[in-house]
């Protein structure tokens, strides 16, 4: 699974040039491995409204089979309050189409709450993202309806290797490595409880 990754950030562009993202799905009670093949392509925004607020947006599209399959879109929106200049919590929902032989079979509306939080070892920069999220599904005949909880944990590394220009040290190019674990829950939920693990590792500038 690849992806390429826009980031606006206070209004300042920064552009992750690559990022390889590998993931699997684990069905913890069959004991089963089942990997993914896709590509992704995703935006980010972060728009500082004020010393506390920001405004999160965010939106993407995924195919499978190198590109030859659609798999679902993404558009997901939040308002961001620092607590302090480490931590941040959010609030905000998402809107996803999922994709059945090029045609969407089921949408999802779902609302999210998260906390971020920043830490710092030197040049290393650590962050931890905790996110609670509310799936409601929904199918094309308006009758069938689906809910489960995920819960997800995701950490990054993100470290400095040099400065592009001798008069300009704020513009590094850095490494970037880390891990997110999904876990669903909710009474649909049986053999699915631990959803996804996804490993991330590119560079960024």
């Amino acid at each position: 699974m690849s992806e390429l990754i826009l980031t606006n950030t206070s209004f300042k562009a920064s552009i992750t040039l690559v990022i390889l993202l590998f993931s699997f799905t684990l069905f913890a009670q069959k004991k089963n491995v089942t990997h993914g093949d896709q590509q992704w392509i995703q935006y980010y925004n972060q728009s500082v409204l004020s010393k506390n607020f920001t405004l999160l947006t965010d939106g993407g599209f995924r195919w499978k089979n190198s590109f030859n399959e659609k798999s679902q879109y993404l558009v997901r929106t939040g308002l961001g309050y620092n607590l302090d200049s480490n931590i941040r919590i959010t609030a905000g929902i998402a809107f996803l189409g999922f994709y059945n032989e090029n045609a969407i079979f089921r949408t999802e509306k779902r609302p999210y709450q998260e906390i971020l939080i920043r830490n710092k070892f030197k040049s290393l920069k650590i962050t931890h993202r905790f996110r609670s999220e509310q799936r409601f599904f929904s199918y094309p005949d308006n009758i069938n309806t689906g809910f489960n909880h995920r819960f997800r944990y995701r950490i990054m590394l993100d470290l400095p290797l040099f400065s592009l220009s001798p008069s300009n040290t704020d513009k590094k190019v850095s490494v970037t490595l880390g891990d997110e674990i999904l876990l669903n829950a909710g009474k649909e939920v049986v053999f699915n409880i631990f959803s996804q693990n996804r490993f991330l590792i590119g560079t960024s500038i």
